[in-house]
């Protein structure tokens, strides 16, 4: 039972970590723009958005997942992997199940699939291991150590 209390408690905080931001008008605007322009395929006006965005807040791995989709298209590889390591050092729970939903964030898929996503989330893994925590990416469950 406790552990099921925890494992809960995890889970709830990884859906508040993913969606967290800021309430600043100009950092909505930004994401909002940012998205926008990843939708519609344009990786430098899309990094130049999410710029402004990460000027304000830097505390959504969702977000830093889409630059990392932005830098890809850019074929920046260096800032792709970038915003994807910020991604997992904010939440690596987070990060791990953004990253394996498929329906729920579409223009995810692209980076889902590539090498980058797979290396991060090996890095998500890393990371609950050194929290203590043995993570199953591929079978979405968070099982809390004994």
């Amino acid at each position: 039972m406790k552990h099921l209390l925890s494992l809960l408690i995890l889970l709830q905080s990884i859906g508040v970590v993913a969606q967290s931001s800021t309430k600043d008008p100009v950092y909505f605007k930004a994401v909002v723009i940012a998205l926008g322009e990843l939708q519609k395929g344009q990786c430098t006006p899309c990094l130049e958005a999410y710029g402004k965005a990460f000027a304000i807040s830097q505390h959504s791995p969702l977000s830093y997942l889409r630059a990392a989709r932005c830098a890809q298209m850019c074929q920046d590889k260096g800032k792709a992997q970038a915003f994807a390591d910020k991604a997992v050092e904010i939440s690596w729970e987070a990060t791990a199940q953004l990253l394996q939903n498929e329906l729920e964030y579409p223009e995810l898929l692209p980076l889902q699939k590539s090498g980058l996503g797979k290396k991060t989330l090996k890095k998500t893994k890393a990371a609950a291991r050194a929290s203590g925590i043995e993570y199953r990416p591929a079978s979405s469950s968070i099982i809390q150590k004994i």
